[in-house]
């Protein structure tokens, strides 16, 4: 199995650009030949990081065929842009053969509905994934359009047992995203286990809770839940209750984690 290295976080950008194309030499080289030395790839905390230093690491993603698993954390990564997002993209559909995957844009990064689009197109293609986990915590620009755009792709990753989405923060986003979410989770009838959170998303009200109640009933394997609305004004304890007498019907679930704070 091949294994992705370790890439750290870094602020210069000669750096940046020396690690990605793999001229630094030493306990953190990094470079298509030393892919194999670790797990996975972790860039955070890289405010210098631009569309086109992405572009080398997706290159560098290209030859991984036979790669199993991958996460990449774009942490404070605030000059990558929906350019950067479609290169990385075209990376990843390469990598025929992933089983796991998490990618990480949070923390105000210029991600908007066209960048979630481009990653979207990618991530369809990769018909081996059983596991993936998303998080777009902050990304303030992504809308309904970009929750529409994801949930088509990830509607024909039939193998998905696990799937995790972070929204948190993502204030755009409203009951019309939710449904168009719903719809793609109940077409994945492997999916074992979900998470989803949507903490400070300020237009998201009852009738989301209940069109994802009512999507999460038809996925019959389905072993473990957790959802997250905390700070969420506009859903009541209704709408709490209804989800709760929702998931008693389910003989499946073995674990449920829910989190209503205000």
């Amino acid at each position: 199995m091949r294994r992705i290295y370790w890439f750290y976080g870094f602020t210069e950008r000669k750096e940046i650009r020396d690690k990605i194309r793999g001229r630094v030499k030493g306990n953190h080289v990094y470079g298509r030949t030393n892919f194999e030395k670790k797990k996975g790839c972790n860039i955070n905390r890289c405010p210098e990081l631009t569309d086109r230093e992405l572009k080398h690491l997706s290159a560098s993603l290209k030859g991984l065929r036979s790669l199993k698993s991958l996460k990449m954390d774009f942490i404070i990564c605030e000059q990558i842009t929906y350019q950067g997002i479609k290169d990385l993209s075209e990376g990843l559909q390469r990598l025929t053969s992933l089983q796991s995957i998490s990618l990480g844009f949070k923390d105000y990064m210029r991600i908007s509905d066209q960048g979630v689009q481009n990653l979207s197109q990618g991530l369809q293609r990769l018909a081996s994934l059983q596991s993936i986990s998303l998080s777009f915590s902050c990304c303030e620009f992504i809308t309904d359009e970009g929750v529409e755009d994801l949930s088509e792709g990830l509607q024909r990753l039939t193998s998905l047992k696990s799937i995790s989405l972070n929204f948190c923060r993502s204030m755009q986003i409203t009951n019309r995203g939710m449904k168009d979410l719903s719809q793609s989770l109940q077409r994945l009838t492997s999916l074992q286990s979900i998470s989803l959170y949507l903490s400070e998303c300020w237009h998201i009200t009852d009738q989301a809770i209940k069109t994802l109640n009512e999507g999460f009933q038809r996925l019959p394997f389905l072993q473990s839940l957790s959802l997250g609305f905390k700070m969420q004004d506009f859903i009541t304890t209704q709408g709490m209750n209804n989800l709760k007498e929702g998931l008693q019907r389910f003989l499946s679930l073995q674990s449920i984690s829910l989190s209503f704070q205000q």
